[in-house]
């Protein structure tokens, strides 16, 4: 009976320690997580990319760490397939999770896949409506990369419809309408920037209705074009290596709903004229901002 005891109070005191160990190995992780979180955010990749692997090593199973460090892997080209197989391990986790395909989208756009950006970054505008990013980034790409001027005006009509506070969104409208000779939407565009501050951003479409800088346009929305170019045979290499990792339809076998947004990374932001969408990827510079 009294060894009986002796076990009974051992039992119990291990039971109390694993719970002790297990809860200050949750509260570790918890900690990690937000410190990796708050350097992706901001731009401290380094210090988050050695974070992640920490996290991954711990046996952390979460979409959001596989986009993260997918974006981290994907800027640098020895590790562009490896950041691609991290976006698609993060859809599969959580086919919800709508920053992977945004990230998967700029790869695409970046190597010249203008389709597949479009696929991918359609489906996240499916999964979540209310991301204007999203639909400037579509508006983005069929400007500059489709050359489909009356689709991109659709698309960033959508992302002011979302967020009518979208700077860039209303300015690059513009642009289109400047370049499709649609004087009307081109005066809407810079009362609306007028309407939200931005007296720079509407002098500089105004300036175009002047004929002031008619190169500007032309001169705006060829500058990815220039700077891809530049990267062209490293980027057809690229291609060829990881297009076999890029799933045409990833996500097939669930319907498109409001879907869970759970990013911590932080989300897209205008700041000095330089647009952000979808984790800091496609970049836009804005001519005339301050």
């Amino acid at each position: 009976m009294k060894t009986s005891l002796i076990l009974l109070v051992v039992f119990f005191f291990m039971c109390v320690c694993i719970g002790i160990i297990k809860t200050y190995a949750q509260e570790d992780i918890e900690s990690l997580k937000s410190e990796a979180f708050k350097s992706f955010k901001e731009n401290d990749y380094i210090k988050a990319e050695k974070i992640y692997w920490e996290l991954l090593e711990k046996g952390v199973d979460e979409a959001v760490i596989y986009s993260d460090l997918g974006f981290i892997l994907s800027m640098q080209p020895d590790t562009l397939k490896q950041g691609i197989q991290f976006f698609i391990k993060a859809m599969k986790k959580d086919p919800f999770y709508t920053e992977a395909y945004a990230n998967m989208a700029t790869v695409c756009y970046k190597l010249g896949q203008y389709d597949n950006a479009i696929n991918y970054l359609s489906k996240a505008t499916k999964i979540d409506p209310d991301k204007d990013e999203y639909y400037f980034s579509l508006g983005w790409i069929y400007l500059i990369g489709v050359k489909d001027k009356s689709k991109a005006i659709v698309e960033l009509k959508k992302a002011i419809d979302v967020n009518n506070e979208n700077l860039d969104a209303h300015y690059v409208l513009g642009l289109a309408y400047a370049d499709t000779a649609n004087k009307a939407g081109l005066l809407e565009e810079i009362t609306s920037l007028r309407l939200l501050d931005r007296e720079d951003l509407a002098s500089s479409l105004e300036n175009l209705t002047r004929g002031v800088y008619q190169d500007k346009a032309n001169d705006y929305m060829s500058f990815e074009s220039r700077k891809r170019n530049r990267d062209k045979t490293d980027a057809a290499v690229l291609l060829k290596k990881s297009e076999e990792e890029i799933p045409e339809e990833p996500v097939s076998n669930y319907s498109y709903g409001k879907g869970k947004i759970t990013s911590k990374s932080g989300e897209g932001y205008t700041s000095s004229g330089k647009l952000i969408t979808g984790q800091r990827q496609i970049k836009v510079r804005i001519q005339g901002s301050s």
